[in-house]
């Protein structure tokens, strides 16, 4: 994944999972990816209880703009269970680690626009 979009939701941290990784509120990560699929549910190494990962879309494009439609509330309910807290945070999250050149380049991608209504 070259980068990724966070919603964090209510104010309470819960626990990551390690010392060395910071507590965190509930949040869902949408990411963008080749090999994964579209209807799983990812978890990260760490905030197992309060953080979700969610690849969309999952097609390996390149050069291509995405438009990604979703109903929070409806989403954080089937995610976690509960009624969708308040939206608390955004976030970016980019992928650090050496890539493979694709065309001459390493990992590309931008954000070009979020609304929330």
């Amino acid at each position: 994944e070259a980068i990724s979009f966070m919603v964090f939701f209510g104010d309470t941290k819960l626990d990551s999972g390690f010392a060395l990784a910071p507590d965190l509120p509930y949040f869902i990560s949408f990411f963008l990816a080749k090999n994964e699929s579209p209807d799983q549910i990812y978890y990260g190494n760490y905030w197992q209880e309060g953080g979700r990962y969610l690849c969309i879309p999952c097609d390996g494009s390149i050069g291509k703009t995405y438009i990604t439609e979703i109903d929070l509330s409806a989403k954080f309910f089937e995610l976690f269970g509960k009624k969708q807290l308040p939206v608390t945070a955004l976030g970016i999250e980019v992928d650090v680690q050496t890539t493979e050149k694709v065309n001459g380049r390493h990992s590309k991608a931008f954000i070009k626009r979020v609304e929330l209504f």
